[in-house]
């Protein structure tokens, strides 16, 4: 009975696996699909959830403007994690 469920469940393993990894083909097609270079200057507004606030707000900023941001948030959470990690060493 335990190898009936254990094939029936690595069976389900390998149909779901299969289905979840896209095709060459579909990321080719992803690929050519995708939005021409954007005009760094254009305005792009993104609707931004604050924390303690059930009202989303909404933000516009530039292309480069968001690049800067979303860099900026990058290396304050890299920096954050290499400040909680445990020094290595003896002394």
């Amino acid at each position: 009975m335990r190898s009936v469920v254990a094939g029936f469940g690595l069976a389900a393993f390998v149909v779901l696996a299969s289905c979840a990894t896209p095709k060459p083909t579909q990321v080719a097609a992803a690929t050519a699909t995708a939005a021409p270079a954007q005009d760094p200057d254009k305005p792009i507004c993104k609707r931004v959830e604050t924390t303690g606030s059930r009202l989303p707000t909404t933000e516009c900023h530039t292309l480069r403007e968001w690049g800067i941001i979303n860099k900026e948030g990058e290396d304050s959470l890299q920096q954050d994690t290499m400040r909680q990690m445990p020094s290595r060493g003896g002394n």
